[in-house]
């Protein structure tokens, strides 16, 4: 592997990750809908198990479109200078709260339907979630190969170039900024587990509510320490730059949010 892809490639997991991370994750079994549809023959127990997916589904774009809104609140809520870390703080319990309703609806689905998948079905379908996996792998990788892909931070650090002038608070952020994304490269190689690839719990399929909850409570507990960091980077943003040059990196920063459906 040579040195462009090592650097490279920790960046794309990071933003690959909250680019495509969505509400489904308590399945944390991408392809579960479709295996089922695949390897369970039996119409009628194959058409319960999908009753029980198909509502989850709405459930999960009802959400989506509802964090969509609630993304540009925070947003605006960035660029103002006013706002106070409780502000923020609120903001996201509100979130989790929401957020934690619809996975707990999620985790009753998924145990209900245990009993109506058979071991083999199952085995199946953990197989074909493996291979789809591989192949988007496959496909970074293919573009990290030949250099396609960039830090999505590299805007902000040539913000933070052009707009501040004063060495010692250019130095500041750019210092704030590396450890901003090396936390990030942190939090994911963690959330990373969470799947029915690396955790064991997620791949049994007689996993129980009481698990799955844990389970989702600890990457609940990283996805808040995300936030966090994010709110901590903006607040050094601030405390760093007069009213132009807040206006100019704040918007850049919520561009790349924007761009990399961060939050969402």
């Amino acid at each position: 592997m040579n040195i462009q892809k090592v650097y490279l490639q920790p960046i794309i997991i990071v933003f690959a990750y909250l680019l495509f991370m969505n509400n489904e994750e308590i399945f944390l079994v991408d392809q579960l809908e479709k295996g089922v549809k695949k390897y369970v023959e039996d119409k009628d127990r194959r058409d319960e198990i999908l009753a029980v997916t198909s509502p989850t589904k709405k459930s999960i774009k009802d959400f989506n479109k509802l964090r969509e809104e609630q993304v540009k609140e925070f947003r605006e809520m960035n660029a103002n200078r006013n706002n106070s870390r409780e502000e923020f703080e609120q903001y996201f319990k509100n979130r989790s709260k929401e957020r934690l309703e619809i996975q707990m609806k999620m985790i009753e689905n998924r145990v209900r339907m245990h009993g109506k998948i058979r071991p083999d079905e199952w085995v199946l379908i953990m197989e074909l979630e493996k291979k789809e996996r591989q192949k988007k792998q496959d496909k970074i990788d293919k573009k990290l190969s030949k250099g396609k892909f960039i830090s999505p931070l590299k805007g902000m650090e040539k913000a933070i170039d052009q707009v501040i002038y004063n060495e010692s608070k250019k130095k500041v952020l750019r210092n704030e900024l590396k450890s901003f994304e090396s936390t990030h490269l942190s939090w994911v190689e963690k959330a990373n587990n969470f799947s029915a690839l690396h955790n064991e719990i997620i791949a049994k399929k007689d996993a129980s509510k009481e698990e799955l909850v844990t389970e989702i409570t600890e990457l609940n507990n990283l996805r808040m320490e995300m936030y966090v960091d994010i709110i901590d980077f903006r607040f050094i943003i601030l405390e760093n730059t007069n009213d132009k040059e807040w206006d100019d990196l704040i918007n850049e920063l919520n561009k790349i949010m924007r761009k990399q459906r961060i939050l969402q």
